[in-house]
């Protein structure tokens, strides 16, 4: 019965854990880590669910807390259409965007190039800063303004520590070159 948003991320991931279901963190959660803290409602993961471990997760899930809240029908409609479920709890408000990705390269490399951080005393697997910003990339494509500041916001929080060589082969096989040439823009040639 605790609403600390971090721990019911901890809840979700530990049991993804448990179960051997490979899983990264993205979204503003790993905004805030590799970039300038900003407010999140929610935490997004990227998971790779199979049909066969439906039923074990939806279990997991539905044990996790008195006041959570799991639809196994989404679950399954989310590993069919390679959409999103949600694991929402009620008391606090806070939920979790389960993410069920197509088999792409983009998306075998971020699972190969994920990393371990740790929060709330738990290794969690979260997406690089590189990934993290080629998928803002896509998101900014897609309409979000929110992306465009996440970019940013990554981008000064990891500053010349970033493989610029990686996010721009990524930008251009994904057709994200003009998104990538504001940003670099932002910051004129002081990093590149």
């Amino acid at each position: 019965m605790d609403p600390n948003p971090k721990k019911i991320l901890i809840k979700v991931v530990r049991l993804l854990d448990e179960l051997g279901i490979a899983y990264v963190l993205t979204g503003g959660i790993a905004v805030t880590i590799w970039g300038i803290p900003r407010y999140t409602g929610d935490a997004d993961l990227v998971v790779q669910l199979r049909q066969e471990d439906i039923g074990r997760l939806y279990s997991g899930l539905e044990k996790l807390s008195a006041f959570g809240y799991v639809d196994e029908a989404m679950i399954q409609d989310a590993v069919l259409r390679n959409s999103e479920f949600n694991y929402i709890d009620t008391e606090g408000g806070f939920k979790v965007d389960v993410w069920i990705p197509k088999d792409t390269p983009f998306v075998r490399s971020c699972f190969t190039r994920r990393i371990r951080v740790e929060i709330d005393r738990y290794l969690v697997w979260i997406v690089s800063p590189e990934d993290l910003i080629v998928s803002k990339f896509d998101w900014w494509h897609k309409g979000s303004t929110k992306s465009q500041y996440d970019v940013r916001s990554v981008m000064d929080g990891q500053r010349d520590r970033l493989d610029w060589a990686y996010i721009d082969m990524w930008a251009d096989t994904l057709g994200l070159t003009a998104e990538l040439k504001i940003a670099k823009a932002t910051y004129g040639d002081s990093l590149f």
